[in-house]
């Protein structure tokens, strides 16, 4: 029982941080400060992508992206040309291409990989964390095809 919870302790910790994180991020309220930025509704369909990139890389949880990313792009939408109900749905599956993105030390996912694949720290960098990367522009690339037909 001590070896599950040494295993699972850190992991939990992490997903906790990254919620207490997405909370924070919320309470700023990102979404005015975006709002004031040029160009942010050029970007499309890509935007809800790089939000929830940005926001997986920084705090490593997919779940939190993808909550904090549909709060902060929701008042987005009518200017992305999003706001309808395929919008939405490509907006959401965006968002989910995004929290695939840049698996690393702060991901409690990433240390369940490395903690029993038993490989090095330094080989799962390279080898998941790239994997996840490829992941998400592969899945950002099938909803821009789909945003082609859909839209």
């Amino acid at each position: 029982m001590h070896h599950g919870l040494e295993k699972a302790g850190g992991i939990l910790v992490i997903i906790g941080a990254g919620g207490a994180f997405g909370m924070v991020i919320n309470a700023l309220k990102l979404q005015d400060h975006l709002a004031s930025i040029q160009g942010v509704k050029a970007l499309g369909i890509f935007f809800p992508f790089l939000v929830a990139l940005i926001l997986k890389t920084a705090q490593g949880s997919s779940t939190v992206a993808v909550l904090t990313a549909a709060s902060i792009v929701l008042p987005f939408l009518p200017g992305l040309g999003l706001d309808t109900e395929n919008g939405r749905v490509l907006a959401v599956l965006a968002m989910g291409a995004g929290s695939m993105a840049v698996s690393h030390v702060n991901d409690a996912y990433f240390w369940v990989i490395t903690n029993f694949s038993g490989q090095e720290l330094k080989q799962v960098l390279k080898v998941y964390s790239m994997a996840t990367i490829w992941m998400a522009l592969t899945g950002m690339l099938a909803v821009y095809i789909l945003s082609l037909i859909m839209l």
